[in-house]
């Protein structure tokens, strides 16, 4: 696509992807690739366990409108 100068291409059948890591340990192997030499390499998000997921404040009060059921 690059080397051609094309602004895009089709992946016709791409249910044949590994979707679950199970036969080359990568989710994804035929997609990652494809990304891979047209955006450069994959760069997996890293998660820090010392950071906690912040919570916002509790709700007071009572619903100021009718209660839908």
């Amino acid at each position: 696509l690059i080397k051609e100068g094309l602004g895009g291409g089709l992946g016709w059948s791409l249910e044949t992807d590994e979707f679950r890591g199970n036969c080359y340990g990568d989710k994804y192997p035929l997609l990652a690739h494809i990304s891979k030499k047209l955006n450069g390499p994959v760069v997996r998000p890293t998660i820090n366990p010392n950071i906690r997921p912040t919570v916002g404040p509790k709700p007071t009060g009572k619903p100021t409108g009718p209660v839908r059921r």
